[in-house]
């Protein structure tokens, strides 16, 4: 609740700071210590959540199995806030989630598309049809609304 009454301590600022923000001040040694220490402290707090529940202890190949998935998952987010610029990255984080971050607005487009490293950044989205189908009246709308950030990013597939 202190998060979003008030003011918040800076300590607590800095441990809000969104993972884009690390992406474009470390480089990658930095940003692998960060998602290691990190994942030791989730790892831990996860545990204790298992065995209070009466779980059975995690197998030592099942724990190294999800920091694997884990550190997967943390890489492509930090390739993809590399391939985008910070306004880029706020602007598809916008348009693409509705008022909460487990909202997709109406009309988003079936993919987001990136390529990690690549020169020139390289990054679009997909909306994917079949024979004869067309754009909703909200992909539509969705499209007008985003058109500035999506304008040279957008590709309609048709599928035969």
């Amino acid at each position: 609740m202190e998060d979003v009454v008030g003011k918040i301590t800076s300590e607590r600022g800095v441990e809000l700071r969104p993972l884009f923000d690390y992406i474009h001040d470390m480089d990658a040694t930095q940003l692998a210590n960060l998602f290691l220490t990190r994942w030791h402290q989730d790892q831990q707090a996860f545990r204790m959540l298992f065995l209070e529940m009466g779980a059975p202890e995690l197998s030592q190949e099942t724990s190294l199995h999800l920091e694997y998935e884990a550190h997967r998952a943390f890489s492509q987010l930090t390739n993809l806030g590399e391939v985008m610029t910070p306004s880029e990255f706020e602007g598809v984080f916008n348009a693409v989630f509705g008022f909460d971050e487990f909202t997709l607005s109406p009309g988003v487009p079936d993919l987001l598309v990136w390529l990690p490293k690549s020169s020139p950044n390289c990054w679009f989205f997909v909306e994917v049809k079949a024979h004869g189908d067309y754009l909703s009246h909200a992909q539509k709308k969705w499209l007008r609304s985003n058109w500035g950030l999506v304008c040279g990013h957008y590709l309609l597939a048709l599928l035969e």
